[in-house]
């Protein structure tokens, strides 16, 4: 089934992508089967794509403009945030496995990798 261009600009709208002038890029992130979710440099969730609220379990309307560490253990959160902010400031790569929480309280494992949208990196 094709949805129609006014179809496919509500759903990316209802994820948070406003900014339609990358359309087909947006397309791309919307429809993908892996999970992608953008973070601001605050560390809150400003879009996110249906993938990735199918893994941790929430609705797009839950997560866009939360904090990214909500999907963490609690005891996680902090560090977590520590990191984000040295990744922000200095371009540090964040890859690797991660323990996160389903909506529903279970532990998962979820492999991720941080990529700047601004061009900078470390040094």
């Amino acid at each position: 089934m094709t949805n129609s261009p006014d179809q496919v600009q509500e759903e990316l709208h209802a994820f948070g992508i406003t900014d339609t002038s990358q359309l087909p890029v947006g397309q791309v992130i919307f429809h993908s089967p892996i999970g992608i979710a953008m973070i601001d440099w605050n560390g809150v969730f400003p879009t996110l794509n249906p993938a990735y609220c199918a893994i941790y379990g929430y609705s797009a309307e839950e997560l866009i403009g939360r904090p990214f560490t909500c999907v963490f253990p609690a005891a996680q959160r902090q560090r977590i945030g520590a990191m984000h902010h040295a990744f922000v400031a200095e371009g540090r790569e964040l890859k690797g496995e991660w323990e996160v929480v389903h909506r529903n309280g279970t532990k998962l494992s979820v492999l991720s990798e941080s990529v700047s949208m601004t061009g900078r990196t470390a040094g």
